[in-house]
C-alpha cells in the first residue's frame, strides 16, 4: 500500500489527475466480504482507499458495495465483473476536472 500511495503522490507532482476507480462486486461476495472476518480485508480496503484520497485531494468514484448503485445478481458475469450497466453507473459520478 505504502508503494501505491508513494506513487500516486509522484503522478500528482508530475501535475496527473489521479482518478480512483472502485468497481462493484457481485452483491453474494460482497456480502461474504462483510461476514467471513478473512475476507473482511475487502472492507477495510475500501475504507482506507477513502481515507487516502481524501487525505491527499484525490478523486475517488465508486464502491465496491453493490447496494450503492442498487445493483442485483443479474448485472454481473461472475462475482467480480460486472456487465456494463455497473461501469455505467459508477462512471455517472465522474465529473473531469473536479
Amino acid at each position: 500500500m505504502e508503494l501505491f500511495e508513494d506513487f500516486v503522490r509522484y503522478l500528482q507532482k508530475k501535475k496527473v489527475e489521479v482518478v480512483l476507480v472502485l468497481l462493484p462486486f457481485h452483491p453474494a461476495l460482497y456480502k461474504l466480504f462483510n461476514e467471513n472476518p478473512e475476507y473482511r480485508i475487502v472492507i477495510t480496503l475500501e475504507k482506507r482507499l477513502r481515507d487516502f484520497a481524501l487525505q491527499n485531494h484525490v478523486k475517488l468514484i465508486g464502491s465496491y458495495d453493490p447496494g450503492k448503485y442498487q445493483l442485483e445478481g443479474k448485472d454481473f458475469i461472475d462475482l467480480t465483473h460486472g456487465h456494463e450497466i455497473v461501469a455505467e453507473k459508477v462512471f455517472a459520478e465522474y465529473v473531469p476536472g473536479k
